[in-house]
């Protein structure tokens, strides 16, 4: 007769709530485990990811698990250094739908960098943005990053 079907289920989603959840020493501090809860609902809601609000930095965690490690190596450096050092500080705890072109633009002008690093920021910050739109996490729309410009400081 075997062990009814019931139980196997709920052994194994017992199982799997327990592997889910983590541990202190795998995530000592909150906001580790927050970044940690935030990918996992992304990942348990893939026919409806709407349903919940997606942080950028929840973007940018799925582009460096999903997408990054098919890039160049050199490239891989690149955007993760412009992540960590420019981008994430800055908008990571954003909603994607409060991000907003022209806000962006500001910001990139007060960045003392030269204009082909802002503009590879800016293009890797439209990378996320179509990243977003395909995995469904905001609107198929126009890429709010295609209206920034970035300007030359010298012509400020």
């Amino acid at each position: 007769m075997g062990i009814p079907l019931s139980n196997i289920e709920d052994r194994w989603q017992e199982e799997a709530s327990q592997r889910d959840r983590g541990t202190v020493e795998q995530y000592p501090t909150k906001a580790q485990a927050w970044k940690a809860a935030e990918r996992l609902r992304l990942s348990a809601n893939p026919d409806n990811p709407q349903a919940t609000e997606v942080t950028f930095r929840a973007l940018a965690e799925k582009y460096r698990t999903d997408e990054l490690p098919e890039l160049r190596h050199s490239t891989q450096l690149a955007y993760s250094s412009y992540l960590d050092i420019h981008i994430l500080p800055k908008w990571g705890d954003y909603p994607l739908d409060a991000i907003k072109p022209f806000a962006v633009e500001q910001w990139l002008k007060t960045l003392s960098l030269a204009r082909k690093t802002r503009g590879s920021i800016h293009n890797l910050m439209r990378l996320l943005f179509n990243a977003a739109m395909r995995w469904e996490f905001v609107e198929i729309q126009v890429n709010p990053m295609k209206l920034v410009r970035v300007k030359d400081r010298s012509s400020l």
